[in-house]
């Protein structure tokens, strides 16, 4: 009887993988991100992408492992369900790619508009105003959570790696079109692969070695 579920539970996976193999090659499974509209689909298909994307599902696992853990103790879990929000995004975004709709939209109403011309000036105030608001909420979440960034540091590290990262990917993101070498697009994706995960395993770490015995936290 086992024997038979085994080799059952083996060809499901097996028809699984060959299904995904299958549909993966499908031109609409990929998202659109240069000279025309994007939709959904796989944005970052290589191995980058996809190594990237595990590593954020590592993240969120030991996150919510640690989520269920306070909870079960009675602590306070908003620390650790915003992070597992703020991880499951980025997750989930790594290959929706939505900072290209959002730049496809913002250049198509300024070319609509006239203001195109303008656009280094925009992006010059978009990138202060987003190099503004992370302090904020860094500043702000330290103020709120001072329990947390004293006791889970090499996780509070990872966050802000992330937030870094979150910026200077947006800044070369923004300044794509003034030409770039294949030799310079490919040392930026493995600078951006090596920011991005050494990051995330700030945090895997983090939250893999925080304490499992009972304890409350009192956030401000």
């Amino acid at each position: 009887m086992l024997k038979t579920l085994s080799q059952q539970y083996r060809c499901n996976i097996l028809f699984i993988v060959i299904t995904l193999s299958y549909f993966f090659q499908i031109d609409f499974v990929f998202s659109a991100t240069t000279n025309q509209p994007w939709h959904p689909g796989i944005g970052d298909p290589d191995a980058f992408g996809w190594i990237t994307v595990l590593s954020y599902l590592i993240a969120v696992i030991k996150v919510f492992n640690q989520l269920l853990i306070h909870k079960k103790q009675g602590d306070k879990i908003v620390f650790w369900v915003l992070l597992t929000l703020f991880l499951g995004f980025l997750g989930f975004n790594k290959q929706l790619d939505l900072q290209t709709l959002l730049r496809q939209t913002v250049v198509s109403d300024l070319m609509i508009h006239h203001f195109y011309v303008y656009r280094r000036y925009i992006q010059i105030s978009l990138m202060l105003l987003m190099a503004l608001t992370i302090m904020i909420v860094l500043i702000k979440s330290r103020e709120h959570f001072v329990e947390y960034w004293q006791q889970y540091k090499l996780i509070c590290i990872g966050v802000t790696l992330l937030f870094l990262f979150i910026f200077t990917r947006a800044l070369t993101f923004q300044f794509h079109d003034l030409g770039l070498s294949d030799k310079a697009l490919l040392l930026e994706k493995l600078i951006n692969f090596i920011m991005e995960n050494s990051a995330i395993m700030c945090i895997i770490l983090g939250a893999s070695s925080a304490k499992k015995t009972p304890h409350t936290l009192n956030m401000h």
